[in-house]
């Protein structure tokens, strides 16, 4: 089997030899293709880029939430609920609890219009907007007033 290997190896390399060797007949009326080899541009220079280090710098701007920074304190609680004007504060730690804080409707607007400036979003009726770890979802109605839900991440 390797005598056969050679055998096409060294017929192949003569052939390639015949080739080189042969010159094609000029054809009357064809145009000549002009030698570009003097076009063929310099080498290029090898320059070392080094990489930038960027490192994220997230600009988390703190939100002054009144009554209720002292849950935002809390690393147990995962969520502060408000269902309206005049009814408890709920936050879920392991479990749903209410507590005794109520705020009333000039209180919650306040701290969506607080949130809402600090995270440069317009306050609509239907909210969202999150600040660090924070994301909070209200619901502002002229019948039913304004509720949310605040989520810790």
């Amino acid at each position: 089997m390797n005598s056969q290997f050679l055998k096409i190896t060294r017929n192949l390399i003569l052939a390639e030899k015949r080739l080189q060797e042969v010159r094609l007949p000029r054809i009357q009326g064809l145009p000549q293709v002009p030698d570009l080899s003097s076009l063929r541009q310099p080498s290029l220079t090898k320059i070392q880029i080094q990489p930038l280090k960027l490192q994220p710098q997230l600009q988390v701007q703190h939100v002054d939430l009144g009554k209720l920074n002292e849950f935002l304190d809390n690393p147990e609680v995962r969520a502060i609920e408000c269902d309206g004007a005049g009814k408890n504060i709920l936050v879920k730690k392991q479990q749903l609890i209410e507590t005794n804080i109520q705020l009333n409707e000039g209180e919650i607007m306040d701290l969506l219009n607080k949130f809402s400036k600090t995270v440069g979003i317009p306050l609509t009726p239907l909210f969202r907007a999150s600040s660090g770890n924070l994301t909070l979802n209200a619901f502002i109605s002229s019948t039913l007033g304004p509720k949310f839900l605040i989520i810790k991440r």
